[in-house]
């Protein structure tokens, strides 16, 4: 019970921070409070229910949930030293904001919707081309502040291509407004995309 009370409250803790990080409301939930969906293969690959491939996360991180259905979205948390504001969440979704199967345009689709219910001031401080799950990629770096609640927020986010389809990584780190972002975050989020692998067809790609 009482696991299942720590559970609950790291749910409530994303969902209102994911609300500022893509997902939002949608249907999130947790798998098990016991058993993540993964086994950890003779490689030291972790192999996500049968359909992803990726280097396990390190000690510290939490896998909140994933959601069910057709559109899988993979969230590790972590709770960094600090205030309760400050926190790292790291996301693969295959339903990021937009429509457009253009890189480009997709990702400007994301950005009028990203941090849409919280009132920070966003800047795109990097935009680079990258090579994601063997194909191309698109990598953005955003900043936003919110001056008046004294808080700010560091996200990089990657689009890439899943079959036909555009799908997204991204880590979101929040600060209060005088601490620093933790670079190493941002390390283990890298390697999370580069290692991350499809190992069968999507149920779209097979329609």
């Amino acid at each position: 019970m009482k696991k299942l009370a720590q559970y609950g409250l790291c749910l409530l803790l994303s969902a209102a921070f994911l609300g500022c990080a893509q997902v939002a409301a949608r249907d999130v939930r947790p798998t098990s409070p016991v058993e993540a969906p993964y086994r950890v293969n003779e490689q030291g690959m972790a192999v996500y229910g049968g359909e992803f491939q990726f280097l396990p996360f390190p000690s510290g991180w939490e896998l909140l949930s994933h959601a069910e259905g057709g559109d899988s979205v993979i969230i590790y948390y972590r709770k960094d030293p600090g205030p309760p504001l400050d926190r790292t969440i790291i996301i693969y979704s295959e339903e990021p904001y937009g429509y457009s199967r253009d890189l480009e345009k997709r990702s400007e689709e994301f950005m009028k919707r990203f941090l849409w219910d919280v009132i920070m001031t966003k800047d795109i401080v990097g935009r680079t081309k990258t090579r994601v799950l063997d194909d191309e990629g698109l990598k953005l770096v955003v900043e936003a502040v919110d001056a008046v609640e004294g808080k700010k927020v560091k996200t990089e986010i990657v689009f890439a291509r899943r079959g036909e389809r555009v799908v997204a990584f991204y880590a979101t780190q929040w600060r209060t407004m005088d601490a620093p972002y933790d670079q190493n975050a941002f390390q283990v989020f890298g390697r999370f995309v580069e290692s991350f692998r499809v190992l069968k067809k999507s149920f779209y790609e097979e329609l």
